[in-house]
């Protein structure tokens, strides 16, 4: 039974999809979820990547977990650890998490808090996300940065772990890479979200527009 009813969702699932990329006469075209301007090819074949990327990353992370798991039953029953755990997981944990992050981006699962934005017209809200979004891609270009930088005097001074002796700077340059593929995806999204702005012609918008210059100028 259980086969069954996979086979069954799966082909369900196939199906609504098949009708959802058919077009048909007289339909409107397809319009995005959030409030957003529509979400292209490329951005789509960007979102499967990040997706795959995602999966591996959580993979590890629950590999990782039931390591842990085993370490410490392992260390109460036999009094015996497993080498350098500790150390290596928190490599490759944030390795894991910063490779979750592209998809987390681009799906557009930051966290946001829109307690009044029933309260406030169409403009308003798309002019709020949009502020946040440039502060978002500002925090996440820093962040990522700041990390490289690390990485690369990390790489300067040899630094290794202390156990195994692995090199630690390139976990740190591929969280930094990670974190820095998000600066991209997260400026496409504030020009998403501009776009809704922009296309209503209001003085808002342009109120918007002019902030934008002239936060672009001062970094």
């Amino acid at each position: 039974m259980v086969p069954i009813t996979v086979l069954q969702s799966t082909t369900l699932l196939a199906l609504r999809r098949a009708k959802k990329s058919v077009p048909v006469s007289g339909e409107p075209q397809e319009s995005s979820s959030d409030g957003l301007a529509p979400k292209g090819r490329l951005f789509r074949r960007m979102e499967a990547v990040s997706h795959a990327v995602a999966c591996a990353g959580a993979a590890a992370i629950l590999v990782f977990a039931v390591l842990t798991i085993t370490d410490v039953v392992l260390r109460n029953l036999f009094a015996v650890t497993i080498t350098g755990l500790n150390v290596v997981l928190i490599l490759i944990l944030g390795v894991a998490i910063s490779a979750c992050m592209p998809f987390g981006f681009l799906a557009g699962k930051n966290l946001s808090v829109d307690i009044l934005s029933s309260l406030l017209s169409e403009n308003v809200r798309a002019a709020l996300l949009t502020a946040a979004s440039l502060i978002l891609l500002v925090f996440v270009s820093i962040l990522g940065i700041e990390i490289w930088l690390f990485a690369m005097a990390m790489h300067a001074r040899g630094q290794t772990t202390l156990i195994l002796g692995w090199m630690a700077s390139p976990f740190f340059f591929a969280m930094a890479g990670f974190i820095l593929i998000c600066a991209p995806i997260q400026a496409f999204n504030m020009l998403r979200a501009a776009a809704v702005v922009f296309g209503t012609r209001s003085p808002l918008g342009m109120g918007v527009l002019v902030s934008l210059v002239l936060s672009t100028l001062a970094l």
